[in-house]
């Protein structure tokens, strides 16, 4: 079944090929990362291991090989310009502009961290060489009595790379080799799921997908599995794209299918399968109890269960209810209810308390989460049941940081900065910490200045600008106050000053000095800004007058969110900014 896709999504949709074939193969190599080198090694150690196992039987593997006869050319191509052997055999140094060039690759790099996505065993090997011996060469130029430790350590992965057996063991990307490990834990995962669950509903999708997983029906892949009241009904790519038609995919399956609940299996394929939750970045500062003064941030956000957007026609009564239609009735409203979260980009989805629910009209027995999560924390990986729900930033009292009416950048949408997410549901309290999430910062216009201890969130970007929220030369230190004493006419308007009545951005262009592009908002009319090119040209004048430059507009543009276009300004028509922006670039 094919699924509409969102704009700029890449990638397959669920009716086109899975098969590994050429096209897909290197957009998915690409996307690692991996220099041309690198992918024509692993083609020519894939190829080899094909050819000396024969075909296993199976039609993917035929397809396989199939695909791999077509690019076999262009690897031995690549395959004599550059080797593995070329990479790791050879015991000097890159040259020092190669080293410089900002052509080189990421992992070149002195930071000790992620070499990429994805890898075997001998590509991550491969990878840790080239960035010890970048690591050399940096100390050689820079700091020589770091050399020789360095280089020990480049001797010592050197010799790790020539013990490792050419194995398909050593062969295999990282999801490949943990393929089967993958899927086992989840399936003990959604069997403890099962034992522990007291919702029929949830159940029916559990059921469905554990023998899911066992028939084969759901593949090891990049995808999400959609179930509804027990039936496989959908492969997404991604999470946005079951979001943005999420209605009629629901009726859709309600048709097919009869009442039900969604449910959702996450991608096992890939770099990663877990989401975090951690606590990072941590709009006034909160240092209440807070020994060392430092404290932490936090945000008011709306949940609100909406149960028309994971279910269809689950309004029955099951047996063992009681209440009869007045309880059920009551237990379908939509409900929400404010949390103060700890502002935490450390977190990939908001997590709250299960005894939170209770707020949001969500009787675990009888509304059923919409899939299950391992979640990396700090110090351990932990399993967490989600729900779907909208959730919105709030401010301090509860209102919304939309402003009211036709002063709203988009007017015609709801008076809401949020979005539908997965919400986790951590099991009691525990002296932890509701968390926010990402959404925040995916959802806000966000700002903070040094040693400022605020940050501002906000709808458009003038909501978080401003003198008096990014004072300039700020610096922090721990032992030191860096701070400028203004005079007390400049300081008492800077401090009383809040949104700016007009926001431009002006940049030279780094390639030709007459240009400028100016980014402005519209004073006094929210939801429009300006674009402006505009041009120095050298305006002559008699001779005993000093030259001056004279400002022309090469293509002004002017954006509106509220008619969702872009209208070019006539150059006759004079923009406010033109003459103000020449008679100050004339008097500096």
């Amino acid at each position: 079944m094919s699924e509409k896709r969102p704009r700029g999504a890449v990638g397959h949709s669920d009716d086109e090929g899975r098969d590994g074939s050429e096209g897909h193969r290197v957009r998915a190599i690409r996307s690692l990362g991996m220099s041309d080198d690198e992918w024509a090694a692993r083609e020519r150690r894939r190829i080899s291991f094909l050819s000396r196992e024969g075909k296993r039987g199976d039609g993917q593997q035929r397809h396989t090989e199939e695909s791999s006869s077509s690019t076999l050319e262009t690897v031995k191509a690549q395959a004599e310009v550059v080797t593995e052997a070329g990479i790791l055999g050879s015991s000097q140094q890159p040259p020092a502009e190669t080293v410089k060039s900002q052509e080189r690759k990421p992992w070149e790099s002195l930071v000790i961290g992620d070499l990429g996505e994805n890898l075997s065993r001998i590509e991550q090997k491969n990878r840790e060489i080239e960035q010890q011996r970048f690591i050399v060469q940096f100390h050689e130029e820079h700091s020589p009595h770091e050399v020789e430790h360095n280089k020990t350590i480049l001797s010592q992965l050197i010799q790790e790379r020539a013990d490792m057996e050419d194995s398909e063991e050593n062969n295999l990307p990282r999801d490949q080799r943990e393929k089967g490990e993958r899927v086992s834990k989840r399936l003990e995962l959604l069997q403890s799921v099962l034992d522990n669950s007291r919702c029929e509903d949830e159940r029916i999708n559990v059921r469905a997908a554990i023998e899911g997983y066992r028939s084969g029906q759901i593949p090891y892949s990049r995808d999400f599995t959609l179930l509804y009241a027990g039936h496989i009904v959908d492969r997404c790519q991604t999470y946005e794209s079951f979001c943005v038609d999420r209605n009629e995919r629901l009726d859709r399956y309600f048709a097919n299918h009869g009442p039900g609940w969604l449910w959702q299996e996450p991608p096992l394929a890939g770099p990663s399968t877990g989401v975090l939750g951690m606590k990072g970045l941590c709009i006034e500062r909160n240092t209440t109890g807070d020994p060392f003064g430092i404290g932490a941030y936090y945000v008011n956000m709306e949940f609100t269960a909406q149960r028309d957007k994971v279910s269809r026609g689950t309004s029955q009564t099951y047996p063992h209810q009681k209440g009869g239609e007045l309880k059920n009735e009551a237990q379908n409203r939509e409900a929400s209810c404010q949390l103060s979260t700890l502002l935490d980009s450390g977190a990939t989805f908001p997590i709250i308390f299960k005894s939170d629910l209770v707020r949001l009209n969500v009787d675990i027995s009888n509304y059923p989460a919409q899939g299950i999560l391992t979640v990396n924390t700090l110090t351990r990986a932990t399993n967490m049941k989600f729900y779907e729900m909208y959730v919105s930033i709030c401010s301090p009292d509860g209102g919304s940081l939309v402003s009211q009416g036709d002063n709203a950048v988009w007017p015609t949408e709801p008076r809401t900065l949020g979005g539908f997410c997965p919400v986790l549901a951590l099991k009691g309290r525990g002296g932890g910490h509701r968390v926010s999430g990402m959404l925040p910062f995916d959802a806000c216009y966000v700002s903070s200045a040094p040693s400022m201890e605020r940050i501002w969130l906000g709808e458009g970007r003038r909501d978080v600008l401003g003198t008096s929220r990014m004072p300039a030369h700020l610096r922090y230190d721990s032992d030191k106050e860096f701070k400028f004493q203004y005079p007390e006419e400049f300081e008492t308007l800077r401090l009383a000053a809040r949104t700016p009545d007009r926001v431009m951005f002006i940049h030279n262009s780094p390639d030709d000095p007459n240009i400028i592009l100016i980014d402005g908002d519209t004073a006094n009319t929210p939801g429009r800004s300006e674009l402006g090119i505009i041009r120095y040209q050298n305006a002559d004048g008699n001779h005993e007058q000093i030259p001056r430059r004279k400002v022309l507009s090469q293509r002004v543009i002017r954006v509106e969110s509220r008619k969702g276009d872009i209208e070019p300004v006539p150059k006759v028509n004079p923009r406010p900014w033109r003459d103000w922006f020449e008679k100050d670039r004339q008097e500096e």
